[in-house]
């Protein structure tokens, strides 16, 4: 089973040193993290390698064992900073494509580099989170050979509807409005993945 969310523990646990430890990097900024509403900390599987990158830290032995999995599977991608939606959104993915994996990350930043490291089935982007950066980041994407077929989704809030003018509007090939049901998003999600994997295989 591959796991994308680390606790202090578990971190601290594969790099032989202390939750306290893990923490003070964290609270220093050494590592990205975010908390659940449960005010616990979780690390993101890439935010974890690039820090180990960074600092020349051989990866450990249970990190690499976390990625055993069928690497046929699908992932899929979201760059927002809502946890709940996140998790919501998870559950409905795991009901309809239960081998499905869900990468998530609270910045554009650090959502490119995970996508340098192996690029994703579908990406879901909240258009706030990236702001004035979103055309570019999309523009990114779909200029680069590797990723120009990546399937870039915008899950937007009502009150921030895509802008309509053709030259503003960002590379993407679907918009969805956060407010919809979140297994009516789910389902559309799927259909993509399906989609490309049906396209992937006829080629």
């Amino acid at each position: 089973m591959r796991l994308e969310q680390f606790s202090s523990f578990q971190i601290g646990k594969m790099l032989n040193v202390s939750r306290q430890a893990v923490n003070q990097w964290i609270d220093k900024g050494f590592i990205a993290s975010y908390r659940t509403p449960g005010g616990h900390r979780r690390v993101s599987r890439a935010d974890l390698l690039s820090f180990l990158h960074m600092r020349s830290i051989p990866v450990p032995e249970p990190l690499r064992a976390f990625d055993e999995g069928d690497p046929a599977a699908p992932t899929l991608m979201i760059v927002d900073d809502d946890v709940d939606f996140i998790l919501l959104l998870k559950n409905a993915l795991c009901t309809i494509l239960p081998q499905a994996r869900v990468l998530a990350f609270n910045h554009g930043y650090h959502a490119l580099m995970a996508i340098g490291a192996g690029c994703p089935d579908l990406l879901l982007l909240d258009p706030r989170l990236l702001g004035s950066e979103l055309a570019a980041f999309c523009d990114c994407l779909k200029n680069n050979p590797l990723t120009r077929q990546l399937p870039i989704v915008l899950v937007f809030e009502e009150e921030t509807p895509v802008p309509d003018k053709p030259r503003r509007r960002p590379a993407v090939d679907d918009a969805i409005p956060k407010a919809a049901p979140v297994m009516e998003i789910a389902e559309r999600i799927a259909d993509r993945l399906r989609h490309r994997e049906g396209a992937l295989i006829s080629n």
